[in-house]
């Protein structure tokens, strides 16, 4: 890091401690690269002006959950910083698919009420939050309609981040707007292992949740009765239904069992054993994880909906069906007998630290 550097805050969404996720860990990766050459900070929730004014660039993400970042794309502009905001968004087809097929609990009433409309639905879940706040923590963690805050980010923010060409293409489907963006691939900082693949052995790695789908992944399960199917992820406390009835139809089984959550360097150790890795989110950007496994010769199966786009052994399949999940992975299989390795995820235009230097 040079001398006299410029100061760039890191801003996360409100519950990323409680509710820490995949966008949590992404910007904090971000952030440990962007401090080889600035100094990096980091915030929860909306920050304050004082505090932003302090700073040369603010990063946020997040353009399907856009309130906070909207209000702090407002308060930089006030005290003219530049905000540079990575968008991270899915797909609508794939969340209006999990809305109608995969939501479970209360949030199903929630689809319904909202017609099983993206932005309609995360509205709903907005000024459930904002009620929520303000009853538990007298705390008012700001308002701005959906639509309004998504269109606001994307033509004001100082520079626009996707994780990829195809993400790019969505965007401008989904909100109807030209965009310019540049392409700014997750960043996988995770060390590579050697592989030492066990036969039969099949990863399920992720949170136990409705929108990662296990359930229907146990179910696949049952159709391939010679292979062991891991999964690995902590239930999400907010989801007790979903993983209640994971953990019923898990012990009903023969051939899968779960870990309830390992650290970092022993989970990609158990990765590395794997002879592939199936993931069937409704709906995705990127994960890690995948971003991992294609980079590290690891062989994948995952979502239609995932931007994921590179070569080798990589299979995407309709995460609606089980027939589907399980056609995914007879592919795989006839992959393997010829190939055994996944190359090279989709590079990014450039790298983010000279994206946020052009923009200062």
């Amino acid at each position: 890091m040079k001398k006299n550097a410029k100061k760039i805050l890191v801003v996360h969404r409100s519950d990323g401690v409680e509710k820490y996720g995949g966008d949590i860990s992404l910007l904090q990766a971000f952030g440990r690269e962007l401090s080889k050459k600035y100094l990096v900070s980091e915030y929860y929730g909306v920050p304050p002006r004082h505090i932003i004014s302090d700073f040369d660039a603010v990063l946020g993400c997040n353009l399907d959950r856009p309130v906070q970042a909207c209000l702090t794309l407002r308060r930089c502009k006030q005290e003219s910083v530049k905000f540079i905001f990575y968008t991270l968004h899915h797909p609508h087809d794939g969340i209006e698919a999990y809305l109608k097929q995969g939501v479970s609990g209360w949030k199903r009433l929630v689809a319904r009420v909202a017609r099983y409309s993206p932005v309609i639905y995360e509205e709903f879940l907005w000024v459930l939050r904002v009620f929520f706040s303000l009853l538990r923590y007298r705390t008012f963690i700001g308002f701005v309609p959906v639509k309004r805050a998504q269109i606001e980010l994307l033509q004001h923010a100082d520079a626009l981040l996707v994780s990829s060409q195809l993400e790019h293409s969505q965007i401008e489907k989904d909100m109807a707007v030209p965009l310019r963006s540049h392409v700014v691939a997750h960043v996988d900082d995770s060390l590579p292992r050697k592989r030492c693949p066990v036969d039969n052995r099949i990863l399920v790695p992720g949170r136990i949740e409705c929108r990662k789908n296990q359930i229907l992944i146990l179910d696949v399960a049952r159709k391939f009765p010679n292979f062991e199917f891991v999964f690995v992820g902590v239930g999400t406390k907010s989801e007790p239904e979903y993983v209640n009835e994971f953990n019923r139809i898990l012990s009903l089984s023969d051939n899968c069992r779960s870990i309830n959550g390992l650290e970092k360097e022993a989970f990609y150790d158990l990765l590395a054993t794997s002879y592939f890795v199936v993931t069937a989110s409704w709906f995705e950007v990127t994960s890690l994880i995948e971003l991992y496994c294609l980079n590290n010769g690891i062989p994948l199966v995952c979502s239609k909906y995932s931007y994921l786009n590179g070569k080798g052994a990589v299979v995407k399949c309709d995460p609606s069906s089980s027939d589907f999940l399980a056609s995914g992975i007879l592919d795989m299989l006839d992959i393997l007998k010829f190939c055994n390795v996944a190359v090279n995820a989709e590079q990014a235009e450039k790298k983010l630290a000279d994206i946020i230097g052009e923009v200062l």
